[in-house]
């Protein structure tokens, strides 16, 4: 992760989670603050209900790599904990990476949509055909 701190003290997870805002999905819970930093700071929580060390590791990999895929996209510098739900470790990446997402353009941290980036690098993905390219 380029432009992001990680957050060790539990002083700033117990201040999130009281004075900061939240967006749940059904893989992930967000908590964000916006700071007055230069860099990002993510923490990454994972409870004991989650499952045993693995499914927990899982559940941390996981999230840290939905984030550092979004990474270059975040808008501003936020304070974020992402807290796994009990489905996380269960699934997939790109579900994790889809409710990250979600989550991020509800909180308004995410500087444009991730979908959006892929269709502009291909405009004819969408049914074009290379003959209206040509002009007459």
């Amino acid at each position: 992760m380029k432009y992001t701190k990680s957050i060790r003290d539990d002083r700033v997870f117990r201040y999130l989670y009281r004075k900061g805002a939240s967006v749940a999905m059904p893989t992930v819970v967000v908590y964000y603050r916006k700071n007055k930093q230069s860099v990002n700071q993510l923490g990454l929580t994972t409870a004991k209900k989650i499952g045993n060390a693995v499914h927990r590791n899982r559940a941390r990999r996981l999230m840290r790599e939905a984030y550092r895929l979004l990474e270059p996209d975040l808008a501003g510098y936020y304070d974020i904990v992402l807290v796994a739900r009990t489905k996380t470790p269960f699934v997939l990446m790109d579900e994790v990476k889809r409710d990250l997402v979600r989550a991020f353009e509800k909180a308004g941290i995410i500087a444009r949509n991730q979908e959006q980036n892929e269709t502009e690098a291909d405009p004819c993905q969408s049914g074009c055909r290379a003959d209206q390219n040509i002009q007459k």
